[in-house]
């Protein structure tokens, strides 16, 4: 299974290592409920909230350490020997929405990728009193608060910051402070504002003065 270098691995993941070429290697390995693998010779490596990217390159280094002369760098330069590290079976993960959805409760996806985005739309979306602004994700002891306008008027690309993990809880407060903007501006709409927020920042929200506005 083809998976995002930034996936965090955790206990009920399936990791397969394949090399080929000059040299064979079929691993398939089961991550426990330590937060571990057991590599050939009995070497314990723990996985547990590395992202697939730290896994696969510590892989390949504890098994350089048991097959030297076959995972050479300049072998797999080469091509001579190919190293791939993937993901058989793999976890799901369940999260709570609570606060100002149509829909809140707990929901459980059987992907082991689930953007909050996704997550929104099972709940049948945020309601004409939520927030888009002041979203909180819960995660164990740490919280972080997301602003979906960064997604929908700026369009942020970062879609990890929109990744939940297994147990999160996210809470859609009310929102606060909302004005209407229209006329010659590209998206007039009401918009949700924050604290501090200008009304240069409105209109860049807004997609900026159209064409015929006057600008004197």
């Amino acid at each position: 299974l083809p998976i995002a270098p930034f996936y965090e691995l955790g206990t009920g993941d399936e990791v397969l290592i394949t090399a080929w070429g000059s040299f064979d290697l079929s691993l398939r390995l089961l991550v426990n409920d330590q937060g571990y693998v057991v590599l050939p010779g009995d070497d314990r490596v723990y996985v547990e909230g590395l992202t697939f990217a730290q896994a696969k390159g510590l892989f390949l280094e504890k098994l350089r350490a048991t097959y030297a002369q076959a995972l050479t760098p300049e072998k797999l330069a080469s091509g001579d020997v190919s190293f791939e590290v993937s993901l058989g079976k793999v976890r799901g993960i369940q999260v709570m929405m609570v606060g100002q959805v149509v829909k809140p409760g707990g929901y459980s996806f059987s992907r082991p990728l689930v953007l909050l985005t996704d997550v929104l739309a099972q709940a049948g979306g945020i309601t004409g009193h939520g927030s888009l602004r002041a979203l909180r994700i819960q995660r164990g002891k740490q919280s972080f608060d997301i602003d979906l306008y960064d997604l929908l008027t700026a369009g942020q690309t970062d879609v990890s910051r929109y990744l939940l993990h297994a147990g999160d809880v996210v809470n859609v407060p009310y929102r606060a402070r909302v004005v209407s903007l229209s006329g010659q501006v590209k998206r007039p709409a009401i918009f949700e504002l924050k604290t501090g927020e200008t009304l240069a920042g409105l209109i860049e929200m807004a997609g900026g003065l159209a064409a015929e506005a006057a600008r004197t």
